[in-house]
């Protein structure tokens, strides 16, 4: 499903003006693109922005769980009741909002 395409290769902006200052930037452009697959939107935008295959839902659910325990550190350490109030509480009850058990 993933994919490489061939573009032509860019020219610069003088180039329309005076075809003499036509330059080319390579031979070919390579453009890295994965098709959406399941419901796995965020992985593939993110793969496509870097080029390359780096988030697989593993690595993104990973990345949540990070950020879930970093959040939550932070308002323990921050809200008014600490590890006690409702504002830490009540994402704890929720479970993760920075992502779900199929990966999404």
């Amino acid at each position: 499903p993933n994919s490489y395409s061939i573009l032509e290769p860019p020219i610069c902006r003088s180039a329309a003006a005076n075809p003499s200052h036509r330059r080319v930037m390579s031979e070919h452009i390579w453009i890295y693109h994965e098709r959406q697959e399941a419901q796995l939107c965020g992985q593939h935008a993110l793969n496509n922005l870097v080029q390359a295959c780096s988030f697989s839902p593993h690595s993104l659910a990973e990345i949540a769980h990070q950020l879930d325990e970093m959040e939550l550190n932070f308002m323990a350490q921050n809200s008014e009741g600490g590890t006690s109030s409702k504002d830490y509480l009540a994402p704890v009850a929720e479970g993760s909002g920075n992502g779900d058990p199929s990966g999404d």
